[in-house]
């Protein structure tokens, strides 16, 4: 029983050397019995051959009655030497036997103390089946960066992206050069029918007429509050440069309520007069706290607190005038903007004073603040207040803007 625990419990390479270990010997054992019946008939086979020549030998040597002549004799010794030859010949073969069967013995005896003997190398086996593939090696060292390739081509277009949304309008940027005179614009339809006029006269004279003719185009005349010169490329031409002024807004039932332009050449025609008489006074006129006012155009915190310039100007050809407040462009194309701006007026309600038309482009002069010269009059911007306006299209607590138009 422990005999067949042993049996099982032996591994196959075991196993493996079991049988080549009976496989050989069991070649040696049939390779021994083949080579020694061999060896067998090879004696058998010998003995009859020594006995069959010893035979034949005897019978030879006896003498027969017709061998007595001399050419019998003759070839009786020429068989001799062939029987001579073929037992050399068999002699040297027993040699090469036993030699063959001394040195099988000799290798039989030496395969004893071996498992098997080698025998001669066969021929080479047909191919055995691919074994399965073996496990991934580890990963290797990672190789060095290759040079950059050449740029690719350009991709085709992208669809178009859903547009943005609208931003906020910007500021208004500062007011540009004067571009170049526009090419000449279409005839405007028929205006509407005039007053009727002075009765015509006629002349004879086409002279005489064209110099009528030129006359009757007549100009206007308007003051641009807040700058000293004039709006240029419209023709217009500066009659004289000026500072605004009009009554202090302390004081009450005194002076006027408009606001004039005051030459910066004045004349007088007499001294001083001594003693009390009724007078009334004109104080220059600063702009008040006009930050917001004039902030787009970069001028606000510079002109608060100064004087306002003025200029009278002369629109040539252009008979009418008119000032349009809370609007900042003229009602048609035939008008003429002379300059657009902000309605503004005197900062208290003391006394009542007129609105005028302040440029956008507004500019301040410095004035002397001193406790001798402390009179002064403030313009301040108007705000339009909803009731009886309608709101909308204005609204609460807006600067209104205004133009002045000429035609």
């Amino acid at each position: 029983m422990q005999g067949v625990v042993r049996l099982f419990s032996l591994t196959r390479w075991q196993f493996v050397q079991i049988a080549l270990f009976v496989s050989c010997f069991s070649a040696q054992y049939v390779l021994h019995v083949q080579l020694s019946s061999r060896l067998n008939d090879a004696l058998t086979r010998l003995g009859k051959l020594e006995h069959w020549v010893n035979e034949r030998g005897k019978h030879e040597l006896q003498p027969k009655p017709y061998d007595i002549k001399q050419s019998a004799a003759h070839s009786r010794e020429k068989r001799n030497m062939e029987q001579d030859q073929l037992i050399t010949q068999l002699w040297n073969k027993i040699k090469i036997l036993e030699n063959r069967i001394a040195a099988s013995q000799n290798d039989s005896m030496a395969s004893r103390t071996a498992f098997c003997v080698q025998g001669p190398q066969g021929k080479n086996g047909m191919p055995g089946k691919n074994g399965p593939p073996g496990r991934d090696g580890k990963d290797g060292m990672p190789g060095r960066d290759g040079r950059d390739g050449t740029d690719g081509r350009d991709g085709i277009p992208g669809v178009n992206g859903i547009p943005g949304r609208h931003g906020s309008p910007g500021r208004d940027g500062a007011s540009g050069p004067k571009g170049e005179q526009g090419h000449k614009g279409h005839r405007g339809k028929p205006g509407p029918k005039g007053p009727p006029g002075n009765p015509v006269i006629c002349h004879n004279n086409p002279v005489e007429t064209q110099r009528n003719n030129e006359k009757t185009f007549g100009s206007s005349v308007f003051i641009r509050w807040g700058r000293a010169v004039c709006p240029s490329g419209r023709g217009t031409v500066l009659v004289y440069e000026g500072r605004v002024a009009g009554s202090q807004s302390t004081q009450q039932g005194e002076g006027g309520a408009n606001y004039i332009c005051l030459p910066l050449n004045p004349e007088y025609n007499k001294p001083v007069t001594q003693g009390y008489h009724s007078r009334a006074s004109l104080f220059g006129v600063e702009y008040g706290h006009v930050e917001d006012l004039f902030a787009r155009m970069g001028q606000g915190p510079r002109i608060s607190y100064l004087g306002v310039p003025c200029a009278v100007c002369r629109a040539e050809k252009r008979g009418s005038l008119m000032m349009i407040p809370a609007r900042n462009v003229c009602p048609t194309r035939q008008w003429t903007r002379e300059y657009q701006g902000y309605l503004m007026t005197g900062s208290s309600n003391g006394t009542r004073q007129e609105y005028i038309c302040v440029d956008n482009d507004a500019t301040g002069v410095n004035v002397l603040h001193s406790k001798s010269h402390s009179g002064k009059a403030l313009l301040t911007s108007v705000l339009g207040k909803c009731g009886v306006l309608p709101c909308p299209p204005y609204e609460q607590d807006r600067e209104l803007t205004c133009a002045v138009c000429t035609i």
